[in-house]
């Protein structure tokens, strides 16, 4: 019996526990409320050679518990396993995103988290005997990060409801360890008015208006920040103060209700549509030509490339996309995608000649306009007009259509943001966040989000060293 032979002849859990660490850690996700929440759900999964996934689960409490609850799934088609994360999303109630995020944090976070309950007395869900084989083994090969566990230097039990058998084994052993008087306790349906009232004692302590606070947050922002190219470099773990630096100088002392409610209106009118959940819309994968007879299998070689690219699977996506370019010449859905694994390999800035010839070949091809456009706004010198013309609104392009997919708002966010920052215009980028929040929540990456955010630190720096000059 071959090698393989006898990989396939064991049980998915022998084959996890033997086999999962040799292969590849692919994308990990977590809810983006982690900090604030105090609880992870983290999604670690792992690429088989022939693309399909093996992922695990796990549900962390950072401010007692540790791991509460773990699962897995093997084997799974790559495409399964992204209708499983939709899935996920969607059965969110509060609406709050899974954003990707890098192995070490979620590693730190799921060992980090066992710690600290451990301390307490608190063991990890047995299923963990299982699913610690699809995270690496918790050594000096991982980077240690440090975080936070418990709550305000205490431990925070939350109960669920209908769970009346922990909750009296929680507490008895919080007597015990840490003692009475050196834990908090709540319940889920105090979790809101308690949290709500923690932000508000913080504020006012703040007191960002006081001249003293003032001066201290914007020196300590100049102090911590130094060379903003060299800033953008560090980790994002490393760079989280800087960020809630940034935000309260901006929204406290740089904007003004009168701009941030411009803005609003003028986000508001330009997402005027509704998101579907699918990936992309019939007009993307057919454009000019009726071959509805494909549409069926066009979709699905392009989700599937899809995923690829959202993986980071640059090389065989390349050639898998060229391939379909070849295949299908009419389809330019696969000509976006080749590009899109292009500029993830190279960068959009150097794609500007292909997009060129490409756009000249399938004029009015949306996404392969936007992607044109961005990167003619990356080439552009400084200080030359960066508007956009109207026809390239997605409202106006499109004029029958409510509705667009995924990708469609996706690469026009894109080419809005990258033309607000370049033109001084934050505060409407702060206003897509702010909207794809309230209304669509997903949409948007997590990276992509940090990416205005970061974008937006050199302008904030500078504000800041003016005001610093007028000071004197």
């Amino acid at each position: 019996m071959s090698k393989h032979q006898q990989q396939q002849a064991l049980s998915p859990e022998k084959y996890i526990r033997t086999r999962a660490r040799t292969l590849s850690i692919g994308t990990c996700y977590i809810n983006s409320n982690w900090r604030e929440s105090g609880l992870a759900l983290v999604f670690v999964n792992r690429r088989h050679i022939n693309a399909h996934v093996t992922h695990a689960a796990y549900v962390v409490d950072l401010y007692c518990l540790g791991l509460k609850e773990s699962f897995w799934t093997f084997n799974q088609d790559p495409l399964d396993f992204k209708d499983f994360m939709e899935q996920q999303q969607k059965e969110n109630p509060q609406g709050v995103r899974l954003i990707k995020t890098e192995y070490g944090l979620v590693h730190n976070i799921i060992y980090g988290a066992i710690e600290y309950a451990g301390e307490l007395g608190f063991l990890p869900h047995k299923s963990f005997d299982t699913t610690k084989y699809v995270l690496e083994e918790d050594d000096d090969h991982v980077e240690f990060i440090k975080l936070t566990f418990g709550y305000k230097g205490k431990p925070l039990y939350i109960s669920s409801p209908g769970q009346p058998a922990e909750r009296n084994r929680v507490l008895a052993q919080l007597e015990k360890n840490p003692g009475r008087g050196k834990y908090e306790y709540i319940t889920e349906a105090d979790a809101p008015v308690f949290f709500e009232n923690a932000d508000k004692k913080e504020r006012e302590a703040a007191n960002y208006h006081d001249p003293e606070v003032k001066q201290g947050i914007i020196t300590d922002f100049i102090a911590r920040t130094g060379n903003p190219e060299q800033f953008m470099l560090n980790k994002v773990e490393l760079i989280g103060e800087i960020l809630r630096l940034s935000e309260a100088i901006f929204y406290e002392y740089m904007r003004s209700d009168e701009e941030m409610e411009k803005s609003f209106e003028t986000i508001s009118d330009l997402f005027d549509f509704e998101i579907t959940d699918e990936s992309f819309s019939d007009e993307m994968l057919l454009w000019n030509n009726q071959a509805g007879e494909n549409l069926p299998e066009i979709r699905r070689q392009a989700e599937k490339l899809l995923f690829m690219l959202e993986e980071g699977q640059v090389t065989d996506g390349l050639w898998q996309s060229k391939v379909m370019m070849d295949k299908y010449p009419e389809f330019p859905v696969f000509i976006y995608l080749y590009m899109s694994f292009l500029e993830q390999k190279d960068g959009l800035i150097k794609l500007l000649s292909k997009l060129e010839k490409f756009t000249i070949q399938y004029p009015d091809y949306l996404p392969l306009t936007y992607l044109y456009a961005v990167s003619f706004l990356l080439n552009k010198p400084e200080g030359t007009s960066r508007q956009i013309d109207d026809s390239f609104h997605l409202k106006n392009f499109y004029p029958h259509r409510k509705t667009f997919c995924k990708e469609e708002v996706l690469d026009y966010v894109t080419l809005l943001s990258i033309n607000y920052s370049h033109s001084g215009k934050f505060a409407l980028n702060e206003e897509i966040i702010m909207h794809f929040d309230n209304y669509f929540p997903g949409v948007i990456p997590e990276s992509q989000i940090l990416t205005l955010k970061l974008q937006k630190i050199p302008h904030v720096l500078e504000w800041c060293r003016k005001w610093m000059e007028e000071q004197k």
